[in-house]
C-alpha cells in the first residue's frame, strides 16, 4: 500500500491542479477504491452494477423508442406543443397583445389534433391508408373546434362578421350544440385509446389496469421530484444570472410545461402502451392490502350510516348520492386491481365479494337519485346520475357472469355517452327539457284556469321555469308561460298555498375594466380621473349626510338621495383631489351594458370589456370628452313576495375626463 501511494504521488505530481482542487485524503481514499475494484468480489459486483445500469438504460430507450415508433404522430404534436407552451409562457403578460394572433389558438389546434392521433394510432395500427384519412377528418375537426373556441374568446368575435350580424337566440344554440359536440367527441376519444391500448396489450383487463396504475404511479412520482428539482434550478438561475429579476415565475412556468410535455405525456403513452410486467413489491402491498382496506372502511361507514336512517326513520340526506358515487370511484379500480392477487391471502376472500357488499348501496343512490326525479323532474345532472347507476350494475353484473371480462366495460361507458350526448330525442337535453317543459306547462294552465295548487305544484313550477330560463331555446316557451308576468302573479297570489306569494327575482352584474387604451390627448389642457359620488355607496330609502372637506380644508355637508334611484341621464361623478361634482349623461352607455349583459349573461369582465370599448367615449361638449374605464353594477331585478321587485345593489363608475385648450 504504501508503495502504491509513493507511485500515485509522483503521478499527481504531474497534475498538480489535481492536488489543488481535490484533499489530500479524499485523494487518497479514491485511490485506494481504485485499488480494490481491480481485486475480487469488488471487481464483479462493480462490474454487475454497471451491466445493470447499462441493460436499464438501454430498456428505457428501447421502451421509448418503441413508443415513438408506434405514436410518431402524436409525440411530434406533443413535442411542438410543448416547445410552443413553453415559448408563450416566456413572453410577459403584457407584451401578448402585440402578437396578431390569439396566442392559445395554435395550441388548441395542436391539443384536439394530438388526441385524435393518439386514439388513431391505437386504434388503426398498420392500415395507412384509413390512417391518413383519419389524420384528415381529425385536423379538420380541430381546426373547427379551434375556430369556434376563437370566436368565443373575449372579444374577437367582434371581429367576425356573420357571427356579430347573427341573431343573439341562434348564437346561443350553436355555442351550445358544439359545446356538447366537442365534449362528447374527446371523452369518446379518451375512453376508445384506452379500449384500444388494452386490446392490443394481450393480458386480462385486471392485469392491465394492475400493470398501468403501478406504473401511472411510479411516472407520477418521477414528474413531482422533476418538477421540484427544475423549478429549483430555475430560481438558481434567476439568482445567480438574472439578478432575482421580476421574470422568475416565467422561467418557472415555462420550465414545468417542458418537464409535463417532453416527459410526462411520453411516458403516460409509454405505459398505456406497453405497461411493465409485474410491479413491485411496494405496489403489490398497497394494491392487495392498502387500497381494498381503505374500500372495506368507507363501505362500512356507509353501512352504518344506512343503520342510523332505518333506526331513526329518517330521509337518507342530499349528500348520499355523491357519498356512494366516490365510493364506488374509489373502490371499483381496487377491487379490479385486486383480483389478480386473490390466490395469495385470506383476505383475498373479503376482497373478492366487495362488489356484492357494495350493490345494496346502489339501491340507495337510485332511491336518492329517484326521489329528486319524482318531485323536481329529470335534469342533466340527474340523466347522468342515473347512467351512473347503470355502469355500477353493469359492473357487479359483469364480476358475476362475465368471468371478470371488465373490458365490456369501455364499450358500454362509449354507448351511455353517445346516448346521452348525441341520441336523438333520449340524449340528457332532450329528456329534461321535455320533462321540465311539461312541468311548467301543466301547472301554469292550472292557476290560470283557477284549479289549486298543491305545494309541490308550485315548487315543480318554480323550479321548471328556472330550468327552462337557462336554455336560450326554450325563449319562446318562457314568453308564453312567464310566471312573473303580472296577471299571473295576480292569479298566483290568489292560490291558497303557504308563501305562495312568487319569489323569482336575477341578479344581474355588469363588469367593464379598462375600456381604455392609448389616447390622443394632444389639443387639450386638463386631464383629471373621475370617481362615482358616494351617494352610490349607500343603499338606503332614506335621505343620508355626508361630510367631507373642501378645497379649502374646511368641513362640507352634502344630503344626498336614495340610489334606489340610479339615474344615469344625471350621474354624478366626483373628481379626484378636488372633490368637484361633475353630473354627465351616461345612459347611453348603460344602456348598451344592460342590453348586452342581458344578451350575454354568461359573459366574462374581459368580453364585455372589449364589447363595451365602442361605446365607452362621451362627448360632454365641444371642448371636454368623457372615457369611461371602470363600469361595475350589479342589480336584482323580477318578482319577490308577489310584487315587482327591483334593487341596486352595487353602482361602481370611474373615468377620465379631458378638456380641450381655450383659444387664443
Amino acid at each position: 500500500m504504501q508503495k502504491f501511494k509513493g507511485s500515485a504521488a509522483r503521478g499527481a505530481a504531474f497534475f498538480p491542479f489535481f492536488r489543488i482542487l481535490v484533499p489530500q485524503h479524499c485523494f487518497w481514499y479514491t485511490i485506494d477504491i481504485m485499488k480494490k475494484l481491480k481485486t475480487g468480489d469488488q471487481h464483479r459486483k462493480a462490474s454487475i452494477m454497471l451491466k445493470t445500469l447499462q441493460s436499464s438504460l438501454k430498456k428505457f430507450l428501447q421502451k421509448m423508442q418503441s413508443s415513438f415508433a408506434d405514436y410518431k404522430v402524436t409525440q411530434t404534436v406533443i413535442i411542438l406543443l410543448t416547445l410552443y407552451a413553453a415559448v408563450i409562457s416566456m413572453i410577459p403578460y403584457d407584451k401578448l397583445a402585440d402578437l396578431s394572433f390569439h396566442e392559445y389558438t395554435p395550441m388548441r389546434a395542436m391539443a384536439f389534433f394530438a388526441a385524435a392521433a393518439f386514439f388513431i394510432e391505437t386504434a388503426l395500427g398498420e392500415k395507412k391508408a384509413l390512417r391518413i384519412c383519419a389524420f384528415v377528418g381529425a385536423a379538420i375537426l380541430a381546426a373547427f373546434f379551434t375556430y369556434w373556441l376563437k370566436i368565443w374568446d373575449d372579444y374577437t368575435w367582434n371581429a367576425v362578421v356573420w357571427w356579430q350580424e347573427m341573431p343573439n337566440y341562434y348564437r346561443h344554440v350553436m355555442y351550445l350544440v358544439v359545446k356538447r359536440f366537442m365534449n362528447g367527441y374527446l371523452l369518446l376519444l379518451f375512453v376508445g385509446s384506452a379500449y384500444f391500448c388494452f386490446r392490443k396489450s394481450g393480458v386480462r383487463s385486471a392485469e392491465y389496469a394492475l400493470r398501468v396504475f403501478a406504473d401511472m404511479v411510479k411516472v407520477f412520482i418521477v414528474y413531482v421530484i422533476l418538477l421540484i428539482g427544475v423549478l429549483i434550478i430555475a430560481g438558481i438561475i434567476d439568482s445567480l444570472f438574472l439578478n432575482g429579476s421580476s421574470y422568475l415565475y416565467l422561467l418557472e412556468s415555462a420550465a414545468a410545461i417542458l418537464v409535463t410535455g417532453w416527459y410526462l405525456a411520453p411516458k403516460c403513452i409509454q405505459v398505456l402502451h406497453e405497461p411493465e410486467n409485474e410491479p413491485g413489491s411496494f405496489m403489490r402491498t398497497i394494491i392487495k392490502y392498502v387500497l381494498p382496506s381503505l374500500s372495506v372502511c368507507e363501505i362500512v361507514i356507509v353501512y352504518l350510516y344506512m343503520l342510523t336512517i332505518f333506526l331513526r326513520w329518517q330521509m337518507p340526506s342530499n349528500e348520499i348520492f355523491s357519498i356512494i358515487t366516490i365510493v364506488f370511484c374509489f373502490g371499483m379500480p381496487a377491487w379490479i386491481m385486486a383480483e389478480n392477487y386473490f390466490d395469495e391471502t385470506r383476505f383475498s376472500c373479503l376482497v373478492s365479494i366487495l362488489p356484492y357488499i357494495f350493490a345494496p348501496l346502489i339501491c340507495m343512490q337510485a332511491y336518492s337519485i329517484g326521489v329528486r326525479i319524482y318531485y323536481y323532474g329529470m335534469t342533466p345532472s340527474r340523466y347522468m346520475a342515473v347512467a351512473l347507476i347503470l355502469f355500477e350494475i353493469a359492473v357487479i353484473l359483469i364480476k358475476r357472469f362475465k368471468g371478470r371480462c371488465y373490458e365490456i366495460l369501455l364499450p358500454f361507458l362509449c354507448v351511455e355517452i353517445v346516448t346521452a350526448l348525441f341520441a336523438p330525442g333520449i340524449n340528457m337535453y332532450s329528456v329534461s327539457d321535455r320533462c321540465q317543459r311539461s312541468f311548467l306547462e301543466r301547472y301554469y294552465e292550472d292557476v290560470v284556469a283557477g284549479r289549486q295548487l298543491s305545494e309541490l305544484s308550485y315548487e315543480r313550477m318554480s323550479g321548471a321555469y328556472k330550468y327552462l330560463k337557462d336554455e336560450p331555446y326554450m325563449k319562446a316557451v318562457i314568453e308564453e308561460y312567464d310566471i312573473c308576468a303580472e296577471d299571473f302573479v295576480e292569479k298566483l297570489n290568489g292560490q291558497d298555498i303557504q308563501d305562495s306569494k312568487l319569489t323569482e327575482y336575477e341578479t344581474h352584474y355588469i363588469h367593464c375594466c379598462q375600456m381604455v387604451g392609448d389616447l390622443d390627448i394632444g389639443g387639450y389642457r386638463e386631464f383629471s380621473m373621475l370617481n362615482g359620488d358616494v351617494c352610490y355607496e349607500k343603499d338606503s330609502e332614506e335621505l343620508f349626510v355626508t361630510v367631507y372637506p373642501d378645497e379649502n380644508g374646511e368641513d362640507k355637508t352634502v344630503t344626498y338621495g336614495s340610489w334606489k334611484n340610479v339615474d344615469f341621464s344625471a350621474f354624478r361623478f366626483v373628481k379626484r383631489g378636488t372633490e368637484e361634482v361633475i353630473t354627465v349623461d351616461i345612459s347611453d352607455f348603460a344602456k348598451e351594458c344592460i342590453l348586452y349583459e342581458r344578451e350575454n349573461p354568461d359573459a366574462g369582465k374581459e368580453e364585455m370589456s372589449g364589447a363595451m370599448s365602442a361605446y365607452n367615449r362621451i362627448d360632454i361638449d365641444s371642448d371636454t370628452v368623457l372615457y369611461l374605464n371602470h363600469f361595475e353594477i350589479r342589480y336584482y331585478e323580477g318578482v319577490r313576495f308577489g310584487e315587482p321587485y327591483f334593487k341596486w345593489d352595487k353602482v361602481n363608475l370611474g373615468g377620465m375626463l379631458i378638456t380641450k385648450k381655450e383659444a387664443e
